[in-house]
């Protein structure tokens, strides 16, 4: 759930936005706000876009995609749009676990692809439905 951590901050009163790349699943979401799959209910503090220009001032974007993915997403797929990930000048955070298929670490390629940005990491071990539960995690950032 990559929803997790945005969970947790919008809980604490942090104004959260989720990029949805899908418009379907955007109205969705919309639409459903309060009676997400497995209990979820985003507050006041969400808010969902699918224009990555909305994206651009927010001081910090927490990355929650598969590792797997995350090379293609910002070389063709919907982060490639409008140079995105070179215009962003914030804090971009990994939230991605794992190594990807080209064997580096996720962070290392967000530093790449965001030549702009600060990089950080936030890594557990935690999984998004404790976070969202309000069960004890732990989780380090650096």
């Amino acid at each position: 759930m990559a929803w997790g951590r945005g969970i947790h901050l919008s809980e604490s009163g942090v104004s959260v936005t989720g990029f949805v790349r899908d418009s379907e699943r955007l109205s969705g979401l919309i639409q459903h706000r309060n009676s997400y799959p497995m209990g979820y209910k985003f507050n006041k503090f969400w808010d969902f876009t699918s224009s990555l220009e909305v994206l651009l001032p927010i001081p910090v974007l927490l990355i929650c995609i598969p590792s797997k993915y995350l090379v293609s997403a910002f070389e063709n797929g919907p982060y490639a749009e409008a140079n995105f990930a070179n215009r962003y000048a914030g804090i971009v955070v990994s939230c991605i676990k794992g190594i990807g298929v080209h064997h580096d670490t996720p962070s290392v390629h967000l530093s790449r692809m965001f030549p702009n940005a600060r990089i950080a990491v936030l890594s557990g071990p935690s999984f998004a439905s404790d976070v969202v539960s309000a069960k004890p995690v732990s989780v380090v950032s650096a």
